[in-house]
């Protein structure tokens, strides 16, 4: 292969790449569109919602739940979720979570109030890729 024809090959693999590479970071710009409108639907609702992967991270906390079960911390993104919540809470969630894929906890105290726990798997991989919990006052007063 002589300069001439090894030029043009490069020229279009170059031109290959380029279109490749555009494409990843079209893809990329929609992800993050999408990612930070959730997390606007996520942000205000009335009641805590903490995401946990498989390996016990915090990957999601909403508003109420950095206020309310986190003590406002906002950087508790990346933390281990044992930072936050009960020994008590996390063992039931990962028991019952080996033969289910959501469950409930009830009249669980935490800062100060009881709360009822909703918590489910969140889907991926044979065991999924951690867990989703849902916060809100507990059904039987004692919460407000």
């Amino acid at each position: 292969m002589d300069g001439e024809a090894k030029t043009t090959q490069l020229k279009r693999l170059n031109q290959r790449l380029r279109a490749r590479v555009a494409r990843r970071a079209e893809e990329l710009s929609r992800r993050t569109n999408l990612m930070e409108f959730f997390r606007e639907i996520l942000e205000p609702l009335p009641v805590g919602l903490l995401g946990v992967d498989d390996e016990g991270t915090i990957a999601l906390a909403n508003r109420w739940a950095q206020d309310v079960l986190c003590n406002g911390m906002s950087a508790v993104l990346g933390m281990p979720w044992d930072a936050v919540l009960p020994e008590a809470v996390i063992a039931e969630v990962l028991e019952s979570g080996k033969t289910a894929r959501e469950g409930q906890i009830r009249g669980c105290h935490l800062a100060g109030r009881q709360w009822d726990i909703a918590w489910g798997r969140v889907p991926g991989g044979e065991d999924g890729r951690g867990f989703l919990l849902i916060f809100h006052p507990a059904e039987n007063g004692a919460g407000e």
